[in-house]
């Protein structure tokens, strides 16, 4: 079973899970402020080069795709002053997707 505890910052989703897994002390706690938020800036331009943008105007297409990728160191430097307990979701990934690659990192070894 997984127990997803979802709101927004200040809602008391730290405080409800040390409180069940006070409770419930076999239960696995998976925090994204512990594992840390890392994408590498290849994996980042990668996903940008397979965008279409503007696939009728070539130019505009360069000008968007180079400040997209303009964009990435900002927004890295700004994820670390982020709320620890903020989560970034790939707004790309159908929810089905999502909850595979979460379910993925929390099973035991991985898989």
């Amino acid at each position: 079973m997984i127990v997803w505890a979802n709101g927004a910052f200040g809602s008391g989703k730290t405080t409800l899970v040390a409180e069940l897994s006070g409770r419930w002390p076999e239960a696995l706690v998976y925090d994204p402020e512990m594992v840390g938020f890392a994408v590498p800036r290849e994996t980042l331009e990668q996903r940008i080069d397979g965008w279409t943008f503007f696939p009728d105007d070539p130019e505009r297409e360069q000008r968007v795709r180079h400040w997209a990728k303009g964009r990435i160191e900002a927004c890295a430097a700004a994820a670390g002053t982020l709320p620890g307990d903020t989560v970034l979701l790939d707004g790309s990934l159908a929810p089905g997707e999502l909850a595979d690659r979460v379910l993925a990192r929390v099973r035991p070894g991985g898989a």
